[in-house]
């Protein structure tokens, strides 16, 4: 019977001693300068009782892959004359945690929670959500490079007539996302994305708008196809601006710029070159509509040599 608990505190110690050794072999410091972007996707309508509201996702990737994420807030700004105002404290927003930061360490601890959600301005929420274990980061869900949803958002609709008019706030954003260690930033944070869907919409509305930017064809493009070709459409008579962004958020080329005609498609070509005539690397890259100097809608497209 002795050898027996001895031979189990030897296995006890013994399992003890693995653990902690590997926590140090794997407790790899967070890459730096690992960016980070946000975008809205899967926007739609549903009813529940008598009232209405716009559903979509905020989606997030990193740049660079093998990173955990931690902490994060997010600024939402949005069309008051759709939603009204203040919609955190008139309980008009319903919010769940998306892909990203569901998962519990044990039953009932939580690796993530929503935090706080405060009405940043009358016309703009902020999301704080956190993570709880930042002296085991590695417990934490990996950020991917392609888009996972981060947060499902619920918001009352109360005029369908109006557009969502939703934007991110980037420059309150910078410096708010963390690796899981909660010390380490994301840098750079791109979110320049806009969903302007008008109320009620359908998904089919949303990957192919009557009025806005429509996706870029073909996508990818630059190994076998030296161009691509990038159209919109607006709903009145504007001053519209067509603008590339490169995934740091950087404008890399003014693409158009000019009076447009309500109603008129116009198609442009890009080719993969900056304002300088300079090829530009493989990556993703935004392009951005602006009508009469505000944003309008943004998209995303793939540059492969």
């Amino acid at each position: 019977m002795k050898r027996i608990i001895i031979y189990k505190n030897y296995v006890i110690t013994f399992a003890f001693i693995f653990v902690v050794f590997a926590q140090i072999l794997f407790a790899v410091e967070p890459k730096e300068e690992v960016g980070i972007t946000f975008t809205f996707a899967n926007g739609e309508v549903t009813t529940q009782g008598d009232s209405s509201y716009y559903e979509f996702d905020v989606m997030l990737e990193a740049d660079e892959s093998d990173t955990f994420f931690g902490s994060g807030m997010v600024y939402i700004n949005y069309n008051i004359d759709g939603f009204g105002d203040y919609i955190s404290t008139n309980n008009n927003i319903i919010l769940t945690k998306g892909a990203l930061i569901q998962g519990e360490l044990t039953p009932g601890l939580p690796l993530y929670n929503i935090v706080n959600t405060v009405d940043n301005t009358p016309f703009r929420i902020a999301i704080t959500t956190d993570y709880n274990y930042p002296a085991n980061p590695l417990f934490a869900n990996p950020l991917t490079t392609s888009p996972i949803q981060y947060l499902h958002i619920k918001i009352l609709i109360y005029d369908p007539s109006q557009n969502a008019g939703l934007s991110f706030e980037q420059n309150l954003m910078e410096g708010q996302q963390y690796h899981s260690n909660n010390s380490t930033i994301y840098s750079p944070v791109i979110a320049i994305d806009i969903d302007n869907s008008s109320l009620p919409v359908s998904n089919a509305d949303i990957s192919e708008p009557k009025c806005g930017l429509l996706q870029n064809t073909p996508n990818p493009f630059g190994r076998t196809n030296s161009s691509t070709e990038i159209n919109f459409i607006i709903d009145k008579n504007a001053l519209a601006e067509v603008k590339i962004y490169n995934i740091r958020g950087q404008l890399v080329r003014n693409l158009f710029i000019g009076i447009v005609n309500k109603d008129e498609e116009l198609n442009l070509i890009w080719n993969g070159k900056d304002e300088e005539g300079n090829i530009l690397q493989s990556g993703i890259y935004f392009y951005q509509l602006r009508v009469d100097k505000e944003s309008y809608q943004s998209k995303k497209l793939l540059l492969i040599r």
